[in-house]
């Protein structure tokens, strides 16, 4: 990141120097020089100072690095323990190598290393993986990490959902493709004696294509004018509901700019290239005649049919399962009580646990509210968008225990409703007593193999330099489903910060609750936002990239199939003006008017079912890799894919069968009669 002011090569070599970016150095000095300026960071009451030595450039709007302020590492007091403690994931590291290097060579150099500080994961990968399969240490390009959702910090949308969506432009465009090689292929036989006197005054084949396909080349250029006025007016809304910061100078880059003129310019040679060129070709005479006619049993239509609606099915049986999908993760008990539990995010300006003492001794005398508690991470995602995770893992008797460690306050498990299964939960009388205690879920009682643990101790074995477990409670959802699922340990937050304020609510004036809430909020902690939620809001925010990709494929199957059956309404008046006068020879003979219609229809039927014959093994397929992401999930039963594919086949006999119908009613007088 380049430096304004300030050199790089000494801008924090000591421990109380920071660079602030342009922008924060603008906000706080204005147009006073910030260079050599004190400033002070940290919770209120307890902060420290910081010489300004540098001011970086703005990091850019897409960069998966940003910051305010640089400072060293070594300033965060809570760095000791850090830098001593291997397993510590608390911040991302950063290795530049050097131009000739290979980064495979440099992975297995860091086996051995692993060896040496991971030995417990070498060992038990040793019995499963081989001596050269094992490394717990890997390296990742920087381009790599911009959309690893774990690393960047969970912004942005993952790779696979931007594949998703390009797909489905890609489909829509296609369909839409389609249906303009058959409308302007059905329009073309009423156009037969123009062309054939264009052609009697001399004029060549290729200045008909031309022509042609210039008349197709305007309409796709007013296609495209329209599109990119839509872009400029969706793209507000775009950014407000994604928290994106796409601006119309992303969208005039020299790149993006080529890539719309490349798809601009291949799909009008494609939707206008062949009808041109097919209608060029109709021999002169007949034109002339009048009796330019196509086959009622084209291949090429055919298969264009089948694509449109094979594409069009595989849409609806993507969004079905993926609503479903959505619907059941929702569904899914958390284990702790969401609709009447609100949740308060604590800026990290603000001392959590001093906040936490004043807030519950303003609200707990409230009638609307029960309990009040605080914890070092969220149930479920709030508005303040962080997730965070403390894994811990040691050796118990021989076995690697693994678990999430939760900081709470006392009244914890009250607050939440979280069920306490033995002995009790932190309580606000015992204070003083609760340093090495601890709550365990469940399966952390199976896990370290203990059946009735409270009592015991962990961690060492042995009093006074373990855990000793106080109470056990029943096991609840702590992430989300799409994340490995662990058990829990609980200690008490002490001196640990508090980062969420919990609110158990009760009764009918919830609402006039958290207005009184928001009250005491605005006293206790002037000029910090108020991001307050209820869990079950959190809850849904877990799967917010799913419900976007769900409402995104079922608005692009809605496109698809209202764009398919457009086309297939042209294909059918088409193919049915063609058949007129054997309709009318088969209505004189006595064909009745339902063996017309169905006769019409079979055809129809027998194209979309092979289309259907594709796209649902497809879909089936698709979705089945899909829903491995996710340890809870649906089993698309075989009813499913038949609902769906019933859905397409009534779709698609509604819209022939008017026009059948139409045709069979029809008076043969009027087909038979010849010019």
């Amino acid at each position: 990141f380049p430096l304004i002011q300030g050199n790089k090569d000494v801008v924090l070599d000591k421990i109380d120097q920071i660079v602030l970016s342009s922008s924060l150095a603008n906000t706080m000095f204005g147009s006073e020089d910030p260079m050599g300026k004190i400033i002070r960071v940290g919770q209120i009451g307890a902060q420290t100072s910081f010489m300004v030595s540098g001011i970086a450039k703005d990091a850019p709007i897409n960069s998966t690095v940003k910051f305010d302020a640089l400072a060293r590492m070594e300033s965060n007091p809570d760095n000791r323990h850090y830098a001593q403690d291997w397993h510590s994931n608390n911040h991302n590291t950063y290795v530049k190598l050097a131009p000739e290097s290979d980064p495979k060579a440099v992975e297995q150099k860091l086996i051995s290393f692993a060896k040496t500080y991971f030995p417990e994961e070498n060992q038990s990968s040793d019995k499963t993986r081989g001596i050269d399969q094992f490394k717990v240490v890997k390296l990742q390009a920087l381009k790599d990490v911009h959309f690893d959702m774990a690393i960047s910090g969970g912004k942005g949308a993952p790779l696979p959902v931007i594949y998703a969506l390009i797909g489905l432009a890609i489909f829509i465009l296609l369909i839409a493709s389609i249906n303009f090689i058959n409308l302007n292929i059905a329009r073309s036989f009423g156009r037969a004696k123009e062309i054939g006197i264009r052609k009697t005054l001399g004029s060549l084949k290729r200045q008909i294509i031309v022509q042609i396909w210039s008349e197709s080349f305007f309409i796709c250029l007013l296609g495209f004018v329209l599109g990119l006025t839509l872009i400029s007016i969706i793209i507000p809304l775009f950014n407000a509901r994604f928290d994106a910061n796409i601006g119309m100078e992303n969208l005039l880059a020299p790149g993006f700019i080529g890539i719309l003129l490349l798809i601009f310019f291949t799909v009008t040679l494609f939707a206008g290239g062949f009808p041109a060129h097919k209608m060029a070709g109709f021999n002169l005479v007949e034109t002339l005649k009048g009796k330019v006619s196509g086959n009622k049993k084209s291949v090429f239509r055919n298969v264009l049919l089948v694509t449109q609606f094979a594409i069009s099915s595989l849409l609806i049986c993507v969004s079905v399962i993926s609503k479903k999908q959505l619907d059941f993760l929702r569904q899914l008990p958390t284990g702790f009580d969401q609709e009447q539990v609100f949740s308060i995010p604590v800026s990290s300006q603000l001392n959590g646990n001093k906040l936490l003492d004043l807030f519950r001794n303003r609200v707990v005398s409230y009638p609307e509210v029960v309990s009040v508690s605080g914890s070092g991470v969220n149930l479920g995602k709030g508005k303040d968008r962080r997730t965070a995770r403390s894994v811990v893992e040691w050796d118990e008797n021989g076995r690697k225990i693994s678990a999430d460690r939760m900081t709470v306050d006392a009244d914890f498990l009250k607050t939440v409703n979280i069920p306490l299964i033995a002995g009790k939960e932190f309580e606000r009388t015992d204070i003083s007593n609760l340093k090495n205690k601890i709550l365990i879920s469940e399966s952390m009682s199976s896990a370290i193999g203990i059946e009735n643990p409270v009592g015991s101790y962990f961690g060492r074995n042995s009093a006074n330099a373990g855990y000793e477990i106080i109470g056990m409670f029943s096991d609840f959802s702590l992430y989300s489903s799409t994340s490995e699922s662990k058990p829990i340990t609980m200690h008490f937050a002490g001196s640990d910060p508090i980062h969420y304020i919990f609110v158990r609510l009760q009764g009918a004036g919830m609402a006039t609750a958290v207005d009184k809430i928001k009250e005491v909020w605005k006293e206790l902690a002037p000029g910090n936002e108020f991001l307050g939620s209820f869990l079950n809001e959190n809850v849904n925010a877990w799967y917010s990239n799913e419900s976007a990709l769900t409402n995104v494929f079922g608005l692009a199957s809605g496109i698809a199939i209202i764009l398919s059956c457009l086309g297939l309404f042209a294909i059918s008046l088409l193919v049915i003006e063609l058949r007129m006068k054997e309709i009318g020879i088969r209505l004189i003979v006595g064909a009745s008017i339902e063996s017309i219609v169905l006769m019409l229809c079979r055809n129809f039927l027998k194209t979309i079912s092979i289309a259907l014959l594709i796209s649902l093994p497809l879909a089936f397929l698709v979705m089945q890799k899909w829903l491995e992401n996710y340890k809870d999930r649906i089993q698309p039963g075989i009813g499913i894919f038949f609902s769906c594919a019933a859905a397409i086949l009534l779709i698609v006999l509604v819209t022939v069968g008017y026009q059948s119908i139409r045709a069979a009613l029809a008076k043969p007088i009027i087909s038979l009669r010849s010019e």
